[in-house]
């Protein structure tokens, strides 16, 4: 499983309690913090690295996840065609993805 964008691993660490063998990247030193989390699991790896360029081929994972991150990429279209092709064939891509507008930044809550 890729978890493109795990920070410091609130994800990672459901996914690896869940029996997930994990590739874990984020492009801030948040790496730091989710191998001191995560670090002692089995089946887990973590770099920092930028999703749009990966140090690993293309197609490899059954399950592509990406929390949280694609709003701030630069394209976000770009980057969910770049997760998906880090998707096997026949695997599965799960991303949120929000956006902000003024409407949202004036509502009151």
């Amino acid at each position: 499983m890729l978890e493109a964008g795990c920070g410091a691993g609130r994800f990672t660490k459901i996914l690896l309690a869940a029996g997930a063998k994990v590739f874990a990247c984020d492009l801030s030193v948040a790496v730091e913090a989710n191998r001191e989390n995560c670090g002692q699991a089995a089946d887990y790896f973590v770099c920092e690295a930028d999703i749009g360029n990966l140090p690993v081929r293309q197609g490899l994972f059954d399950v592509v996840i990406c929390l949280g991150v694609i709003q701030h990429t630069p394209n976000p279209d770009q980057t969910i065609a770049t997760l998906c092709s880090y998707a096997a064939p026949g695997g599965l891509l799960a991303i949120d993805h929000y956006r902000y507008s003024a409407e949202d930044m004036t509502r009151t809550r």
